[in-house]
């Protein structure tokens, strides 16, 4: 078994509300939040092009993953008392409690274009012109992730056994989300 260290991962589908969620924890427990999502908004950017053309090129070019996920590492190595976002963190980083939240695909979507609409970091994805276009790139994302982390790393991250919490987002707010994994955080480090 691996050490336990007091430190929070949110993996999930995507539109779950790892964002959101992460941040009220964060915040209850006094611990950092990172977004791992900022990372390859960042890197899109950067190189001048939209979230769906980096993910494109990330599809042919390995080392943009393994760019990202070594900021990752570094993250995780340097620090303990935080909440991430991250797909892979449960991967580089298994003594931390492990959440991982699931939704129904059209409620992410919808989740998405509002976030889209209304979040300044998110301007790479502004190209959804409505929320079907971002349900068709949530469906090749995650299909693309998930085979680019098996090759990688030999790793599903989609895999829900490996979390310590499941839960579906679909009907339930930031707030009652937080208030359930909270408790259950507190016991488990308690243990």
């Amino acid at each position: 078994m691996n050490k336990k260290i007091p430190a929070l991962i949110i993996n999930g589908n995507l539109g779950a509300g790892k964002t959101a969620v992460g941040k009220i924890l964060a915040e209850r427990l006094s611990f950092k939040f990172l977004s791992s999502g900022n990372f390859f908004r960042e890197e899109a950017v950067s190189r001048d092009i939209t979230f769906d053309e980096l993910h494109k090129l990330m599809i042919e070019d390995s080392s943009i993953d393994k760019m990202l996920d070594e900021r990752l590492q570094k993250f995780l190595s340097s620090s303990t008392h935080y909440v991430i976002d991250s797909r892979m963190a449960a991967f580089f980083e298994p003594g931390a409690f492990k959440v991982f939240l699931s939704v129904d695909p059209l409620v992410g979507a919808e989740r998405i274009f509002d976030d889209i609409q209304k979040n300044p970091l998110r301007h790479s994805e502004a190209s959804a012109q409505n929320v079907s276009e971002v349900l068709d790139f949530n469906i090749r994302r995650a299909e693309s992730e998930k085979i680019r982390y098996q090759e990688l790393y030999g790793f599903n991250h989609l895999d829900t056994s490996l979390y310590d919490l499941v839960l579906d987002t679909s009907a339930s707010s930031p707030e009652d989300l937080a208030n359930e994994i909270e408790e259950v955080y507190k016991e488990w480090i308690r243990v």
